[in-house]
């Protein structure tokens, strides 16, 4: 009799339309649901190490509770087995990818975005933050003779980041860059020259050069410029290239631009085939000064709009934005979201910055204290960085006037190991994007 009645459950549990019950499905379902939402949450709270252990631990029990309902799908000992070897060897996977992954993570350096085209020097504002974070980090790895300047070193000329990771590409697949054709029929490229000035200790001015110059006539022409209304010199980075092409008038246009330089308190000249353009900051004297003695150019060249800086409308600026950032900007608790008491604050930034002059463009530097991990800590703040950008943006400010830039807990000014410290770590800071 006992033997038929287990017979008799076994037809009736096998036969049954539902192999097991519908409470138990939407149970299951329901707390794999509860889990996943534990896990969303676990990711954006801040526990430092023990993010991991709260990763697995949920992990782990949302595959019990799937292999615990499979082993009750089928009633017999073959396929529960099978179900237990998948499931052991799934966990095996996971953990060894949990493992491999944070092992890789602690190599990772920080990502160093453009603060200017190498090309021309000036900063590319007319992208957005955005595109910014995406499209312009330099590679882990130069080729030889660059550096993460984007300007060129003793081996060879300053290129754009574009060029920089072809030659990277280039460099890992063993294909040959185009200087390194032997074929005869190549054809001349464009010069870049770039004169820059220095600013050392005791406002000294040095006149730094960099890139092509089509003789030793030239580099020799640059370095008695540079001694004649510098304080020194610095022509080690030129290199002396025939394979580009220059204009005739070259000399008589470096001779202005080293004299133009010397009129600002910083500033860079770049020339690139026929054009010229400028960047740089001064008073509003010297200002004049330069404006009127590149009324004209030699012959060849074209004058791109200059970008200028009156020194006292920016150090003005400036100190506007400092002050009013003594209040700090305040978030919610691990959180890129701005606490509504700073809607003020975030109103006097707008004012300051709309009585910048037009030509003037703002960093925004988040940074953070040292509690949690590194790499969270460095998400957090770009991510809070950008948040001050989008409420600046929508109070009208010009997006392209902006940049947006996460440090972390890179550059603490108080005390990590006092509350007071660190409430003072984790901050916003607006500054003039200066030469």
């Amino acid at each position: 009799m006992a033997n038929d009645h287990a017979d008799h459950h076994d037809e009736a549990y096998h036969g049954h339309h539902h192999i097991t019950s519908t409470k138990m499905y939407l149970g299951i379902l329901g707390a794999l649901l509860v889990l996943t939402g534990l896990t969303v949450a676990a990711y954006n709270v801040r526990l430092g190490d023990w993010n991991l252990f709260v990763a697995v631990l949920i992990a782990s029990v949302k595959a019990t509770l799937v292999c615990t309902f499979f082993m009750h799908l089928k009633y017999d000992n073959p396929f529960n087995v099978v179900i237990l070897v998948g499931t052991l060897v799934f966990v095996g996977i996971f953990f060894g990818y949990i493992i491999n992954d944070t092992s890789h993570r602690g190599r990772a350096g920080t990502v160093q975005g453009l603060r200017r085209d190498p090309d021309t020097g000036q900063r590319p504002y007319g992208m957005g933050s955005t595109q910014l974070a995406e499209a312009d980090f330099y590679p882990l790895e130069w080729p030889e003779g660059h550096s993460p300047e984007g300007e060129a070193t003793a081996t060879g000329p300053g290129t754009s980041d574009g060029a920089v990771l072809l030659e990277a590409a280039r460099a890992i697949s063993g294909e040959t860059t185009p200087a390194q054709d032997d074929s005869e029929t190549a054809t001349a490229r464009g010069y870049d020259l770039r004169l820059r000035t220095i600013v050392g200790e005791g406002g000294t001015k040095m006149l730094k050069a960099f890139g092509d110059v089509p003789d030793e006539a030239t580099r020799e022409q640059i370095s008695m410029l540079g001694g004649e209304f510098f304080d020194s010199v610095d022509v080690s980075e030129l290199q002396v290239s025939d394979a580009a092409s220059y204009p005739a008038e070259l000399g008589a246009c470096l001779q202005k631009g080293v004299q133009g330089l010397s009129l600002l308190s910083r500033g860079q000249i770049d020339f690139q085939a026929s054009k010229v353009e400028i960047t740089g900051e001064a008073d509003a004297d010297h200002l004049g000064q330069f404006r009127a003695l590149f009324s004209s150019l030699p012959e060849g060249f074209e004058l791109e709009p200059f970008h200028l800086l009156d020194s006292a409308e920016a150090d003005a600026c400036d100190s506007a934005l400092r002050e009013i950032l003594q209040t700090q900007i305040q978030f919610d608790t691990g959180s890129d979201h701005i606490n509504d008491a700073s809607s003020a604050v975030l109103d006097q930034i707008n004012e300051a910055a709309n009585g910048c002059p037009d030509s003037v463009h703002l960093t925004i530097d988040g940074h953070t204290d040292n509690t949690g991990n590194a790499a969270g800590n460095q998400r957090l703040s770009q991510q809070r960085a950008q948040a001050v950008l989008n409420a600046l943006v929508e109070r009208g400010i010009d997006e392209n006037r902006l940049e947006a830039h996460g440090f972390g807990q890179e550059r603490p000014v108080g005390d990590n190991a006092t509350e007071e410290g660190r409430a003072q770590n984790r901050r916003i800071e607006i500054h003039l994007v200066r030469l």
